[in-house]
């Protein structure tokens, strides 16, 4: 729909006030819906409001130069500015989980929430951490964090490439030892399966790498990251 109104804008342009001026407008406007499109893409119900926006914005730049004896250097700066506006629009989320402790180490117990209400006092303890009792720790919550953040990374690296995957199964295992700084995180293992139509196996090991070295998680942790990827 977006790329449709690229067209119609470009053509209002350029009966109106010369053909150089609507290939700058078509062309402003294909490359800030690019841009749009790309943040929304990881950011959907935060880019939304830049993208109703940028639309308005472009029928009345539009409109405008077709109306009345604005310049094509005019109207090339406004798209121009509004263009550098919506780029730089900051791409930073935060996130936000809470935990409350009670009593002493070993006899004590606590719960986890997270804001999105996925986790809502979830329990954790010494029993659960250490031991095999029930309830989560923070270690499972890193291996589900990895194992989430890294298919997200593999499904982007593969889509890019132009092979969607069908699916993608990760597994994340956690290995945390006692070290002389105390019990420290040391490594993650990835256990990966994946159903990606078209693809031979030198192109998906080249994407896999790329999903474990950048994903946001991999990026955050100071530990030996190991992978196992196959496709199914």
């Amino acid at each position: 729909m977006i790329e449709g109104r690229n067209i119609n804008a470009a053509a209002t342009a350029t009966n109106a006030i010369g053909v150089e001026t609507g290939i700058c407008v078509g062309l402003s406007l294909w490359l800030l819906n690019f841009r749009i499109a790309e943040a929304a893409t990881a950011m959907p119900a935060r880019y939304a409001p830049a993208v109703t926006s940028f639309v308005t914005a472009s029928k009345v730049l539009v409109i405008l130069s077709a109306t009345s004896p604005i310049n094509s250097l005019s109207v090339v700066t406004l798209f121009l500015l509004y263009g550098v506006i919506v780029y730089n629009v900051p791409m930073k989320m935060k996130r936000k989980a809470s935990a409350q402790w009670n009593g002493g180490l070993k006899d004590g117990k606590g719960t986890i929430s997270t804001d999105s209400g996925v986790l809502s006092d979830t329990q954790y303890s010494f029993s659960t951490r250490f031991e095999d009792g029930a309830g989560t720790n923070p270690e499972e919550l890193i291996a589900a964090a990895h194992a989430g953040c890294f298919s997200m990374a593999l499904s982007g690296q593969l889509t890019t490439a132009g092979t969607p995957p069908e699916n993608i199964r990760t597994q994340a295992t956690v290995t945390m030892e006692k070290t002389d700084a105390g019990f420290t995180v040391t490594g993650v293992h990835l256990e990966v399966v994946a159903k990606v139509p078209g693809i031979d196996a030198a192109a998906f090991e080249t994407a896999a790498n790329n999903a474990k070295s950048g994903c946001p998680i991999s990026r955050l942790l100071n530990a030996t990251i190991t992978m196992d990827a196959k496709l199914e």
